[in-house]
């Protein structure tokens, strides 16, 4: 294949594209150095380091295609793994102002992430008694015959490897003396967990625009640790006293320890409520979650983990720290775990039973649009952005005609009502437009099998603007439909939100699959009648609306606080002129039609 054709390709299916043109790289005998090229020119990181990879294979002392390669990486997040690879080259005998240009790149980037993450390591905290080791672990015990530890290798990658055996207060000494850094299942082997931890985090636009200047960092910074606050401020509020961390990296955690444990299920239903109540307060370049992410786990798996406090982030060699109820870094961490009071399961309930229920949010819906802080003191132009972001998540919002009369089909809406997973990717796909591979192939490989099933992908898909989408065959699928578990395989991050733990009882010799639904008799109404579909039709438009309902107040609240800080009380749009009235209790907004003189309140 060539490259006008890999170009030509491009247009309409980017990844068969992106693997025809890894492998022609790999095929060509001499200089895959236009392949690389074209790989960075089409957007492709993944297909260019590869083909940058076979030059320097093939070309050892050719210092662009090394320079090329580290920065893919820099721009990756992985300087580690970068500043190795400079170094390798040097081995080869490369060498060249290319190379010497990235490493000083690669030191910036350090300067900068060092920045963020408030580079100065704590000390470790001071020694701790039999007696504090022992709460320690009742505080913050997981899983008894299982935790985790961290690593992270030369080349800047890093994760965590289950460690089987229970965690005992020597393994915790080494973990509080930074000689390993260890981490918790929170689902225990009888389904309950001992505490629920809050993660905040930057998003990962707003970190990449921290890593490349240091006053965006600075200002990163300030905002997380302005959050944290806010956000235990919300909870004691709602009667709850959370524990502060720092958790030595970009984020903190705000624990919550129990006074006795909390069946899983229950701890991730009343998690959700939570997390809702809490990103209603949260800034666009941050994020929010709740642990556990999920009531129970399937057979043989482990569930979610999250670092233990008071050890080294292995990435950066900085020490989380606990943090009194100011804010401030506590020089006296046993002291203030001994002095912090245990929530029972009662009081969790009561204050999170005042809070609304979570509304289903699709994947894409939960990654609001990032707005880094600015440089200086102004936003210079900032308002036409947020209007057009408005703007397009209004056109994404309009209802597809085809799929509103195919929901209501009686086998379609049977798999909606019973299964979360295709339930949130329909949403997701009619709100957003934009679905990625991995959610494109569920959705075809189980709607596909229904007697309508090429309508609905067809229904569904097609509007999607980010493609490539899968070619509808305008035939009903036959064979095996896609089972639950590869769909977790596949949307790991989405089944691990919402409650994915159907049980087919009617079905025990078929492997499950959403598609099972169907032979299961429909939910009773509480008189024990048959919920017609017209009825749980009106369920989902009503949880519909209370989205779009929040979406609004949302969009509001940003306008109104933008135009607040700038000292404005107009703006002229092409729509006409928006306009903040500040005479009441609340603020309000006013559009002025550009057709006529009314004035139509924006609420």
């Amino acid at each position: 294949m060539t490259p006008e054709q890999v170009r030509a390709l491009a247009r309409d299916e980017p990844e068969a594209a992106c693997r025809a043109l890894v492998a022609a790289a790999r095929a060509s005998s001499g200089d895959a150095t236009p392949w690389a090229e074209l790989a960075e020119e089409l957007g492709w990181p993944q297909a260019a380091a590869a083909a940058w990879r076979l030059v320097t294979s093939r070309r050892p002392t050719l210092p662009l295609a090394w320079a090329s390669l580290a920065r893919l990486l820099l721009e990756g997040g992985r300087s580690d793994r970068a500043l190795a690879l400079v170094h390798e080259a040097e081995v080869a005998g490369a060498a060249g102002p290319q190379l010497e240009q990235v490493r000083v790149e690669i030191a910036a980037t350090n300067r900068r992430e060092a920045e963020l993450a408030q580079a100065p390591t704590e000390a470790a905290p001071m020694l701790a008694s039999d007696p504090d080791l022992v709460r320690f672990l009742s505080i913050f015990g997981g899983r008894e015959d299982v935790h985790a530890r961290q690593w992270v290798d030369p080349a800047g990658r890093g994760g965590y490897s289950p460690v089987r055996g229970p965690l005992t207060p020597a393994r915790l000494r080494d973990h509080l003396a930074g000689d390993e850094t260890l981490g918790v299942y929170l689902l225990r082997l009888d389904g309950t967990v001992t505490f629920l931890a809050v993660d905040l985090d930057l998003r990962r636009r707003a970190l990449e625009e921290a890593r490349r200047d240091v006053e965006v960092a600075r200002r990163c910074r300030r905002l997380v640790h302005e959050t944290l606050l806010s956000l235990a401020a919300r909870l004691l509020e709602l009667e709850l006293r959370p524990l502060l961390e720092d958790s030595g990296f970009k984020g903190r955690h705000l624990w919550l320890p129990l006074s006795r444990p909390l069946a899983g299920p229950t701890a991730h239903r009343l998690g959700r409520r939570l997390q809702a109540s809490l990103e209603t307060h949260l800034s666009p370049e941050l994020s929010v979650e709740v642990f556990p992410k999920q009531g129970r786990v399937r057979s043989g798996g482990l569930g979610n983990l999250i670092k233990l406090p008071l050890g080294l982030h292995r990435r950066n060699g900085r020490r989380s720290t606990l943090l009194d109820a100011g804010g401030r870094v506590s020089r006296q961490p046993w002291q203030l775990l001994r002095a912090h009071p245990l929530i029972s399961p009662e009081q969790l309930e009561r204050a999170c039973s005042s809070l609304p229920e979570p509304v289903r949010r699709s994947r894409a819906a939960g990654k609001a649009k990032c707005s880094v802080p600015e440089r200086g003191g102004g936003r210079g132009g900032g308002e036409p952005s947020a209007l057009e972001a408005s703007k397009e998540r209004s056109a994404a919002d309009e209802l597809n005609p085809e799929w509103s009369e195919l929901e209501q089909d009686a086998e379609v809406e049977r798999v909606l009502d019973r299964c979360p997973v295709l339930s949130s990717l329909a949403e997701e796909a009619e709100r957003e437009r934009r679905l990625d591979h991995d959610r494109q192939m569920v959705i075809t490989h189980v709607f596909g099998h229904l007697e309508r099933g090429p309508e609905v992908v067809q229904a569904l898909l097609s509007s999607c603007r980010n493609g490539p989408t899968p070619r509808a065959t305008g035939k009903r699928l036959r064979g095996h439909p896609m089972s639950c578990a590869r769909i977790r395989q596949r949307l790991p991050g989405l089944t691990s939100r919402v409650d994915c733990s159907c049980v087919f009882e009617a079905t025990p010799d078929h492997y499950p699959s959403p598609v099972l639904h169907l032979r299961e008799e429909p939910p009773l109404s509480s008189e024990g009648v048959r919920s017609p579909p017209s009825v749980q039709r009106l369920r989902r438009l009503l949880q519909r609306r209370s989205e779009i309902d929040h979406q609004l107040l949302e969009c509001r609240s940003r306008i109104i606080k933008l135009m607040q800080g700038e000292g404005k009380r107009s703006w002229q749009l092409a729509e006409g002129r928006l306009t903040l009235d500040e005479s009441g209790e609340q603020p309000r907004l006013f559009l002025h039609s550009s057709h006529d003189d009314q004035a139509a309140p924006d609420h």
